[in-house]
């Protein structure tokens, strides 16, 4: 015969290997989490060097040969990409509301999905690490999507920019 009290251990045992199992797999989704953030953008935390007139902050490419970096626009957050290629800062829109942009007149911009309607705007002042740059001439698109915002060249343009073995340098003198 089976005494109750044992199959109530029993059950309390198999409930709690359970709850360990689940408590497992959460700190192993979470670490697996932060481990592909880390290698999508491996710039999380920026340092720079401040020397004489200058700060330089350096960045590691990512596994797609991207050079992305944590940031801001104001207060609100976002992570910039670095696009040489492009003339503008370009702002997704739900950022740009976010960050309070002011929308501008519309304008025509040829992307790689083809001629899309883009807002010019004046982002007041940005920060990429100890990097900070004002009055920076953008465009807030409507078609892009998530926190991603281009860095072009209305930002870099003053800027010193060297490539060398997956490592971006740049220099703003002030």
């Amino acid at each position: 015969m089976t005494n109750p009290q044992d199959k109530n251990k029993s059950s309390i045992g198999i409930g709690m290997i359970a709850i360990a199992w689940l408590l497992i797999m959460a700190a192993g989704a979470l670490w697996y989490h932060e481990w592909a953030e880390q290698q999508y953008n491996p710039n999380q935390n920026i340092s720079g060097n401040r020397s004489g007139h200058s700060t330089t902050i350096k960045l590691t490419a990512n596994k797609q040969h991207q050079y992305l970096a944590n940031g801001k626009i104001g207060d609100t957050t976002g992570v910039f990409i670095v696009d040489t290629g492009a003339t503008e800062v370009v702002v997704p829109q739900q950022l740009a509301r976010s960050a309070n942009l002011p929308q501008g007149a519309p304008t025509k911009a040829m992307t790689a999905n083809g001629l899309i309607t883009v807002y010019s705007t004046i982002i007041p002042v940005m920060n990429i690490g100890p990097l900070v740059i004002r009055n920076v001439e953008a465009s807030i698109n409507p078609a892009m999507e998530g926190s991603g915002i281009l860095l072009g060249m209305s930002a870099l343009k003053d800027m010193e920019i060297l490539h060398s073995n997956g490592v971006l340098t740049i220099t703003q003198d002030y």
